[in-house]
């Protein structure tokens, strides 16, 4: 709920649209398609720019329980562009 409120905040005093991007909406069991879907909603976040970007649930898409290593490295090095 901060998170909410912190980005709303924040897309208000900047001017910019709020966009949500629903990490959890993103993982699945076959390998690639979880960094295929991240891919996927980074090129819309930057059709749509300026904007800023919320990623809730980002937290458990870096360390998701019971994934392999290759998954997390994948979604960070997508990831990367954000920051």
């Amino acid at each position: 709920m901060r998170q909410n409120l912190a980005a709303k905040a924040v897309a208000g005093e900047w001017g910019f649209e709020l966009a949500r991007l629903d990490a959890g909406a993103l993982y699945d069991k076959f390998v690639g398609e979880s960094e295929k879907r991240l891919r996927k909603g980074l090129e819309l976040a930057q059709k749509m720019a300026p904007v800023v970007l919320w990623i809730d649930e980002i937290e458990k898409r870096l360390h998701p329980a019971g994934s392999s290593g290759d998954a997390v490295r994948g979604f960070r090095r997508d990831s990367s562009r954000l920051f």
